[in-house]
């Protein structure tokens, strides 16, 4: 077999070992419908509705589980306050933003980024009234859902949650360390085929 013969057999050996390498990790994740990308489903206060006291929390929900890393919430009053108090809680598909004390009338607005379970990004936005005078309308998604803190041996309900979403990163985790593992048997390969390859 000529020298070159067995270079293009030792670059197809290295790939097909790659591809072997990389199959078991891609199937790690769940297979998910190409068109079944994450969205915001309901809030609470929801899109266009008015309320007649200051909501002490935003809730929004959407169709997936939410990824705990890397959510941003942002809700502004009439006055154009910054009214978020504290980081947002995610719970499963929810997510809660707590937010200060605001007796500013008006529309108030709330922008959400996050990562859905699928790692698409979901941007969503919900315009809403606080109108002590005015006449309260209905929410379309019903009763805010019951998200306690804690569950019945007292223990934090949102930190099991992140705990048990950060399964999910570990998998991203082995996703990436095993794509590298690829990465580095390849360029481990060339690099040997160019250091037999005569001057």
């Amino acid at each position: 077999m000529t020298h070159r013969r067995r270079r293009a057999a030792r670059v197809l050996l290295g790939t097909l070992l790659a591809a072997l390498l990389a199959v078991p990790v891609l199937n790690l994740w769940p297979a998910l419908p190409a068109s079944a990308h994450a969205s915001a489903v309901a809030s609470w206060p929801a899109v266009g509705q008015t309320v007649t006291a200051a909501p002490d929390q935003v809730i929004i929900e959407f169709s997936t589980d939410v990824v705990p890393d890397g959510v941003l919430v942002a809700v502004v009053d009439a006055a154009g306050n910054t009214l978020a108090d504290g980081d947002p809680v995610v719970q499963g598909q929810y997510v809660v933003q707590p937010l200060v004390e605001s007796d500013a009338a008006g529309a108030w607005n709330a922008s959400i980024h996050v990562l859905g379970a699928d790692l698409h990004p979901i941007i969503a936005r919900v315009d809403f009234v606080v109108d002590p005078a005015g006449v309260a309308t209905d929410n379309p998604a019903g009763d805010p859902p019951d998200l306690a803190t804690d569950d019945e041996n007292g223990d934090d309900v949102t930190t099991k949650a992140a705990e048990e979403s950060d399964g999910g990163g570990s998998g991203l985790a082995v996703l990436g360390a095993g794509l590298g593992g690829v990465v580095l048997l390849i360029v481990v390969i060339r690099l040997a085929a160019r250091r037999r390859t005569p001057a």
